[in-house]
């Protein structure tokens, strides 16, 4: 919809300065002027903690309670931990809508600080296009990125391929990454359009660890002292195929995404070395329908829809004597997790200066551990966690160029995979002393273009 009917805080990074960025690494770089956005990147690489509005970093790694999209495939699991963005080759992105706030009502526990909506690049409208590029920077970091596509009829289609390395500004940061991604935009008639799409991302990143006030002081360059003998790294290798479709009858809408991920993870710290097996299926289904002409004073657009996740984890973990991984498992099991969203939203429109949204959502999501080793114990359980959330949110136009805004919104946040797969009484099982979080929120702001050039 209009950016002038949306009632959420919302920014949107566009090309005229997505292509000003210096190394088209990591997301630091593309949102550091929306307001509200915190971005830590210790390594000057990929490997970046995020939050919005004070929700959304987590301590070791990954990112909660903040819902990704690229090409409407989410990156978030069912619980709404996004554990890296090395999907995403900001070279190939054409731009970034920020949604700041609780939108659990829209997209669950994944989106209680905001939504980060990622739209890549289409070919340019002929039969062979084509670019490469590279760039070198400090702490011997270097990008190279190749790309090609076009358009054929009624298909347009684009490949590219990066690889980046560097070795970051901490000692033990070094980093190396590849990412491949393919879209192609099928658009058969003005009413149907299908965009599958296929992923395939190498990541490694060294892992530095905090230090403390002091140890800054003495070397802000410095590791942990844990950091090196114990050669402690994060290792990710996915490949994610989906589909995206949406289909035109009239007044109607049906709008369909399916996709499935297949993760290979390895990290080392300074007590294991910790190997997972991730495979995440998910679809979502939405119909919506229009009431109303163009020149009516009332118009109406409500929608219905589902989104359906599920994710199994096969992990185990030995011993890391100092880097060298040992023989016996100290943990081995089993997760099955599954998320299931059922939600309403409606936009209604009061002639050309009023906007109102509603949106109410459902959400349940099940955890179940079973503990294969059961040594010294059986260590199986189950975290299951349920919530319905709502937002309402009006905009009035002043002029044409600004309007104001006024929303109430509701978030929930779910222990994420990561934290849950953290348990402090023992190697393996669950942490059961941890349940979910609820918030709300109230906005009023303004916003507008005065000018075409501002």
């Amino acid at each position: 919809i209009p950016l002038k009917s949306i009632s959420f805080s919302t920014s949107i990074v566009e090309q005229n300065f997505l292509r000003t960025l210096s190394k088209n690494l990591s997301i630091d770089e593309a949102l550091k002027i929306v307001p509200g956005v915190k971005v830590d990147n210790q390594a000057n690489g990929n490997r970046i903690h995020l939050s919005i509005r004070g929700i959304g970093i987590l301590s070791e790694r990954g990112i909660r309670g903040i819902k990704f999209l690229q090409d409407e495939i989410p990156l978030n699991d069912p619980t709404g931990f996004a554990p890296d963005l090395f999907d995403i080759d900001f070279v190939n992105v054409e731009r970034i809508e920020v949604l700041r706030g609780p939108a659990a009502s829209l997209y669950g526990g994944s989106a209680s600080g905001g939504i980060v909506n990622v739209i890549t690049k289409n070919s340019p409208d002929s039969p062979l296009f084509g670019n490469a590029g590279a760039t070198y920077g400090s702490n011997n970091f270097w990008k190279a990125y190749g790309q090609f596509g076009g358009m054929i009829k009624n298909v347009n289609y684009r490949l590219s391929y990066s690889r980046s390395m560097g070795d970051g500004y901490r000692n033990h940061t070094h980093f190396w990454g590849n990412t491949f991604y393919g879209k192609m935009t099928y658009t058969p008639s003005a009413n149907i359009k299908l965009t599958p799409v296929i992923g395939y991302t190498n990541f490694y990143h060294e892992n530095p660890e905090g230090i403390n006030l002091q140890q800054y002081k003495e070397n802000p360059k410095q590791a942990n002292p844990d950091a090196i003998p114990y050669n402690e790294y994060l290792k990710t290798e996915r490949n994610t195929f989906g589909v995206a479709g949406l289909f035109i009858y009239n007044n109607s809408e049906l709008q369909i995404n399916g996709y499935t991920k297949r993760t290979k993870f390895i990290e080392a710290n300074n007590h294991t070395f910790n190997y997972r097996t991730i495979v995440t299926p998910g679809t979502s289904i939405q119909y919506s329908y229009s009431y109303g002409y163009p020149d009516d004073f009332f118009k109406n657009k409500i929608g219905a829809g589902v989104d359906l996740q599920w994710q199994k984890i096969n992990e185990s973990r030995v011993a890391n004597t100092f880097s060298v991984p040992g023989t016996d498992l100290l943990s081995k099991e089993e997760i099955k997790q599954n998320g299931l969203g059922m939600f309403i939203v409606d936009n209604i429109n009061l002639g050309v200066k009023w906007n109102m949204m509603l949106s109410l959502r459902y959400d349940k999501i099940n955890n179940k551990l079973s503990d294969i080793l059961k040594d010294p114990y059986d260590a199986s359980g189950e975290a299951n966690f349920s919530k319905v959330t709502s937002r309402v949110g009006i905009t009035y136009a002043l002029i044409e160029e600004a309007n104001i805004f006024a929303n109430w919104g509701q978030g929930f946040l779910p222990p994420a995979t990561e934290e849950l797969a953290q348990n402090p009484d023992n190697f393996g099982g669950f942490n059961t002393h941890l349940t979910y979080s609820s918030s709300y929120d109230f906005d009023l702001g303004c916003r507008g273009n005065l000018s075409d050039n501002m």
